[in-house]
C-alpha cells in the first residue's frame, strides 16, 4: 500500500497496478464537487490525495526543469521508465490545492510560492508556479500549455484541451 494511500489503475485484488497522478487528481476534484453541492460533509480524501500528490513532486534540482508532480507514481510499473512532469497532472493538483485552500482556509494547501521545494512546504501556488513557468508555451502566463516534460528535457509540445481546461482553472482559482 502507498504511504499516503492512492488510487491505483487496476483492482487491488487483482494485483492492482500503476498510481497514475493525473487520475488521482480527476478523482480529488470530483470529490470536492461533491462536497460543494453537499452530497458529503467530509474533506479528508481529498486532503489526503493532495498529501499523495505532493509526495510525487519532482524534488531533484539536477532534472531539467526540476519540480512538477509525476504523471505516475515513481519506482515502480511505469513510474520505473517514465519520469513526464506535465501541465495536466501538476495543473490539476494546484487546483485541488487551491479548492481546499478555499474551502478550509487552510494555508497548508497553499505553499509559499517557491518553484522548487520540498513536499513540506509545497502547495498549489508553488506548483502552478512551476506549470507557468515550464509549460506555458508563451512563457508570458497567458498562453497555451504544453503537455510534459520528459526527463531528458525535452517538451511534448502537443497542445491538449485537458491540459488548457485544468490550467484556466486552476489560474482563476489563485
Amino acid at each position: 500500500m502507498t504511504n499516503p494511500p492512492a488510487y491505483d489503475s487496476y483492482v487491488v485484488s487483482q494485483g492492482g497496478g500503476d498510481k497514475y497522478d493525473d487520475d488521482n487528481a480527476w478523482v480529488s476534484l470530483a470529490f470536492i464537487e461533491q462536497y460543494r453541492m453537499g452530497l458529503t460533509t467530509s474533506l479528508d480524501r481529498p486532503k489526503q490525495l493532495f498529501t499523495y500528490a505532493l509526495s510525487n513532486w519532482d524534488t531533484k534540482v539536477s532534472d531539467p526543469d526540476p519540480g512538477g508532480i509525476f504523471w505516475v507514481r515513481q519506482g515502480s510499473g511505469a513510474g520505473l521508465t517514465n519520469h513526464d512532469r506535465g501541465a495536466g497532472v501538476s495543473g490539476g493538483d494546484a487546483e485541488l490545492g487551491f479548492h481546499l485552500h478555499l474551502l478550509t482556509g487552510s494555508s497548508n494547501y497553499d505553499g509559499d510560492g517557491t518553484v522548487v521545494a520540498s513536499p513540506a512546504s509545497l502547495g498549489a501556488t508553488n506548483i502552478m508556479n512551476w506549470v507557468n513557468a515550464y509549460m506555458d508555451s508563451s512563457k508570458s502566463g497567458a498562453g497555451l500549455y504544453w503537455n510534459v516534460v520528459r526527463s531528458d528535457g525535452s517538451i511534448d509540445s502537443n497542445l491538449w484541451s485537458y491540459n488548457q481546461g485544468v490550467t484556466v482553472g486552476t489560474n482563476v482559482l489563485r
